[in-house]
């Protein structure tokens, strides 16, 4: 490692602070690892600032870098913002692999000399594509000021069937019975209405599970995604009363379960969010939609039962830089 970071030419690089939202939205769009959650449309719905930077090689740019920043009055969002492949962005696809694993090191190597020397902390979250994390790992090595923490999500991909049927008859029985159940229902029906209001009163109810300050991040990105129309809500309702509700994100060929929530006043004697769910999905297969993300599967009985829709596992890296002046020994 030593070695190839020693190899690093200086002079071949330039780092550039992008202040035009437009820009950086027109160049990470080319790259593999980008999503919604690198999109300025969904960043305008966090609280917490945050800057970005080109890295250009011979006037090409190589890599770009979503950087948070840690500020007194927003501390508190710091970690409580949604933070979801938040961080680099490459522009590598024409390179064979030997010389992409290299030159993603000398970039990442040149992004955090440069940073370092402006700032004492750090956030990221990591494509999944981005899984060598050794550069990191290896990052001013006798203080170790990364810390590391390997999460999970759940990806459904819909080309592997060809029809909501088709796919609908994949997933576990119990899912399906649920989905049956609700279609006998003669008082039972799914409104699809983004109804801001009527979606955060049955949200509400999970306040005191998910506390006052996530309350109002994710009050705040909702409200974000329905002003920039990404956001599609269904609601559960028995005559005029909502039992249920899911909130989906539809940005371009994916699609990511957000949020829902129940009414707990309302007995039950199986899941209503099931129906609601499947109907999102329906929906996605009738606008082409490739891939549905479930946004983590992390506590046991949620990723049950989010993995119970029948997706594949998938994992990536949070990652958190303090600076550290203490020399950590290792056996290593």
């Amino acid at each position: 490692m030593e070695n190839t970071k020693n190899k690093i030419n200086i002079r071949l690089y330039k780092i550039f602070k992008i202040n035009e939202k437009k820009n950086w939205d027109e160049v990470v769009s080319k790259s593999s690892q980008y999503s919604l959650f690198c999109s300025s449309i969904f960043l305008n719905g966090l609280s917490c600032k945050y800057d970005f930077y080109f890295i250009k090689k011979e006037n090409q740019i190589k890599l770009a870098v979503l950087l948070f920043k840690k500020t007194k009055k927003l501390e508190k969002f710091y970690y409580q913002d949604f933070n979801y492949n938040q961080g680099f962005y490459f522009f590598d696809t024409d390179l064979a692999y030997k010389k992409q694993k290299i030159e993603r090191i000398q970039l990442i190597n040149f992004f955090l000399d440069y940073i370092t020397k402006k700032i004492k902390e750090m956030r990221f979250s990591l494509h999944p594509t981005i899984n060598d994390i050794r550069v990191f790992q290896w990052y001013d090595y006798t203080k170790k000021p990364f810390h590391f923490n390997k999460v999970y999500t759940s990806i459904i991909n819909f080309s592997k069937y060809y029809s909501f049927e088709n796919f609908l008859s994949s997933i576990r029985y119990e899912r399906r019975r649920e989905y049956r159940i609700f279609k006998e229902q003669s008082d039972l029906k799914i409104i699809v209405d983004n109804n801001k209001k009527n979606f955060i009163e049955i949200y509400r109810y999970l306040l005191p599970t998910v506390g006052h300050l996530a309350f109002k991040a994710h009050i705040k990105l909702i409200d974000n995604a329905l002003k920039n129309k990404y956001a599609r809500i269904n609601f559960m309702y028995n005559n005029k009363k909502i039992l249920a509700a899911t909130l989906f994100y539809f940005f371009k060929e994916d699609c990511y379960y957000a949020f829902s929530a129940i009414n707990p006043n309302h007995k039950k004697k199986y899941s209503y969010t099931t129906s609601l769910i499947l109907e999102q999905i329906n929906f996605a297969f009738q606008n082409k939609i490739i891939k549905l993300d479930f946004l983590g599967v992390n506590s046991p009985n949620r990723a049950d039962y989010k993995e119970s829709f029948g997706g594949n596992l998938d994992s990536f890296y949070e990652l958190t830089y303090k600076k550290n002046d203490k020399i950590i020994h290792s056996r290593t």
